[in-house]
């Protein structure tokens, strides 16, 4: 991977797995470059000045550098945290303060800054602009969208795929973290529940040629378990995706 890469996650929703696609992605990215040349941004917070921060570097498992840019303490969106807080920010305030953040490790040419967007693809920035519209603004245009797998994330899938690709992103490689407790509880017979994934569906759909890497990852342990054995388990499916959104 040559030349220092940003890499916006982006998230069908909220919920989807953003926070952990980041973290095994920053943990991959460790592996293959030591962790000092990768570093986790989160341009806007709400729910605590480091909350996702703090859990994707203690699920990554390596001291991965990371910076928050701004944070309201209540758990809403972010227009609604302005709304209840103050502290306005306004769309060229966060696509600067996102592009100089970037700029800070420019010399770092063998690096990774992976950028953890907010709730869904058109999700509210502060301002209350679909915060896609806010980051497009910026050179770093590659993408990992994590989709939605739970019953219906297929269209929210396909549709915030186009919405980032009609913006100019260049969407490398979908994540979907399957919840397929509405499979399992079907009849299968002889049908591989895998075969039923949102991931296949969506794979299929975008069968052709330049189309997105589609990774479908297994189901999320209930928590509070911890994440260290889904994050073995999926370690090289991941190295292989983060292959394929570096390239």
């Amino acid at each position: 991977m040559a030349g220092r890469r940003a890499l916006f996650v982006f998230g069908a929703g909220t919920d989807v797995g953003k926070s952990v696609l980041s973290a095994a992605l920053a943990r991959s990215a460790a592996n293959l470059l030591g962790a000092a040349h990768v570093r986790y941004i989160k341009p806007v917070q709400t729910g605590g000045a480091e909350i996702d921060a703090e859990s994707t570097r203690s699920a990554a498992g390596v001291a991965v550098a990371t910076e928050t840019l701004f944070a309201w303490k209540t758990p809403v969106s972010p227009h609604m945290a302005v709304a209840l807080e103050g502290s306005p920010v306004g769309d060229a305030e966060l696509a600067v303060a996102l592009r100089d953040t970037l700029r800070k490790t420019e010399g770092d040419a063998s690096g990774l800054d992976i950028v953890e967007t907010a709730g869904g693809v058109l999700s509210p920035a502060p301002s209350g602009t679909p915060q896609a519209d806010v980051y497009k603004e910026l050179d770093a245009k590659r993408v990992l969208l994590v989709g939605d797998g739970k019953l219906g994330g297929i269209s929210g899938t396909l549709t915030s795929y186009e919405s980032l690709v009609q913006r100019g992103f260049d969407v490398r490689g979908i994540a979907i973290v399957e919840d397929d407790a509405y499979v399992r509880s079907l009849d299968l017979g002889d049908v591989d529940a895998a075969d039923l994934g949102n991931a296949e569906a969506v794979r299929s759909i975008l069968r052709s040629a330049g189309a997105p890497t589609v990774l479908g990852l297994p189901p999320l342990p209930p928590m509070p378990e911890p994440l260290d054995a889904w994050l073995d388990a999926t370690s090289g499916d991941v190295d292989g995706l983060l292959r394929d959104l570096m390239r």
